[in-house]
């Protein structure tokens, strides 16, 4: 839970590194916050929450997910396309892989 507040707070923070437990993190906690959001919506009959939601966890996505992308030695601009129905997927592989042993050009090894 601490890594979801983490990446909150860093929400535009677009340099630096994130390593896998903290990316991952951040997507179990955000899934689960769709899921309950989904349910209150559809007890409520709308979907404002969902929307809401989506809105408030966009900046902070993108960030997470270019730290994540900029740990595995590729350039963050490209955590774009995760908003890209289908083209994320290309991208997972990237997401789960382990990140640059040491420093790389783009920050200190986020475990260290």
């Amino acid at each position: 839970m601490n890594e979801f507040i983490s990446a909150l707070r860093k929400y535009v923070v677009f340099s630096g590194r994130a390593n896998r437990k903290e990316y991952w993190t951040f997507w179990l906690v955000s899934v689960i916050l769709y899921i309950l959001a989904f349910m209150l919506d559809t007890y409520l009959d709308h979907s404002i929450i969902v929307v809401f939601l989506g809105l408030f966890l966009l900046l902070p996505t993108l960030s997470i997910t270019s730290r994540r992308l900029h740990d595995v030695g590729v350039p963050g601009w490209l955590s774009i396309f995760t908003l890209l129905p289908f083209v994320w997927l290309v991208m997972l592989y990237a997401l789960v892989k382990k990140g640059d042993d040491g420093d790389n050009k783009y920050g200190k090894h986020p475990l260290i």
